[in-house]
């Protein structure tokens, strides 16, 4: 891996965002905090580098690797963090000041020997999640301190412009800086919005639930364990999943851990690698679970994947990374 630079030391003055329970009990100064650090950061004008975090390679363990876009903002210290540049891992220090952006499934590796505090903001399908970390070397709690999760899917203007700076991955730095500018602005817009209804205050609840589920994929995950983690009762935890995302939670987790396996067969991992990334601790059963949901073996999937990769390439049409949905 290589490092590209060293940033200075945290400063002093740094944003100070309120504490929030990772149990989905958010004070109501949250979404306001949020808001207030998104203008500070508007004001600022845009960032002084942006860099990108692209699917491919060979993912470490304990890489996060979700299906929608995300991006990263420095707002204090340094993030060292490591990702895939379309040719090989990297080791990136960014600063203060700085920024990444991460395609679908463009994996990162954060690394916990630095303090920082930043910024992200993840698009899912039914949702988008804005969090505020802030982490000193030593401590042992590594999730987000402040975090709210909007109650509808990104609107079309935030999604274009996240979809244009995405598209910017082989553009300048200076394009891809502004185009992050333009983006947060329609991100507040997306954060302004607060909850309408009971029926809002209950589907964020349940966005929550899939942000932990999407982050914690490579892991253990069961109904029980998910609702102890969120103070839920279980039989709550099974009646968002069926109400609001019309499967069970167990069809849930199934699901995203076999379009994580699709989006990993084909490159550089083995069948076993790719089950262990996907939470499955024994190869066997993922590929009898893959060929029970998709009707063919692992191995003969990517195949076919391949071949139609091979195929669109040929014909001009083979996609665009990131124009892969949430």
């Amino acid at each position: 891996m290589t490092g590209l630079r060293t940033c200075g030391p945290i400063r002093k003055n740094r944003s100070i965002i309120p504490m929030m329970s990772y149990a989905g009990r958010m004070p109501m100064d949250a979404q306001h905090a949020l808001l207030t650090e998104l203008d500070r950061l508007i004001a600022r004008g845009p960032p002084s580098r942006v860099v990108f975090a692209l699917p491919g390679g060979r993912p470490p363990l304990g890489a996060a690797m979700v299906p929608g876009a995300r991006l990263s903002y420095v707002t204090a210290g340094c993030k060292h963090i490591q990702a895939w540049d379309g040719q090989r891992a990297i080791d990136h220090q960014l600063a203060a000041g700085e920024a990444m952006v991460m395609p679908p499934y463009g994996w990162t590796l954060p690394c916990y020997d630095t303090t920082r505090d930043f910024l992200g903001i993840v698009r899912h399908r039914d949702f988008t999640r804005f969090l505020y970390s802030q982490y000193h070397v030593g401590s042992r709690t590594r999730s987000p301190q402040t975090w709210f999760h909007t109650a509808r899917p990104m609107r079309p203007g935030a999604t274009q412009a996240l979809g244009a700076l995405a598209a910017l991955a082989l553009g300048g730095p200076p394009i891809a800086a502004q185009q992050l500018w333009i983006f947060l602005h329609f991100a507040r817009e997306e954060l302004s919005a607060p909850p309408r209804d009971r029926t809002d205050r209950a589907r964020q609840t349940w966005n929550a639930l899939c942000e932990h589920v999407q982050e914690h994929l490579a892991e253990d995950l069961g109904r029980d364990q998910l609702a102890r983690r969120f103070r839920l009762h279980p039989s709550y935890v099974s009646l968002l999943f069926s109400r609001i995302g019309g499967e069970t939670f167990g069809s849930y987790v199934t699901r995203l851990r076999l379009e994580r396996a699709q989006r990993l067969l084909g490159g550089e991992l083995t069948i076993t690698d790719i089950a262990q990334r996907c939470g499955f601790h024994d190869p066997s059963h993922f590929i009898k679970v893959f060929r029970r949901a998709l009707g063919c073996t692992p191995g003969r999937w990517s195949g076919r994947r391949s071949d139609g990769e091979v195929q669109a390439q040929r014909a001009g049409t083979a996609p665009h990374p990131f124009d892969h949905g949430s």
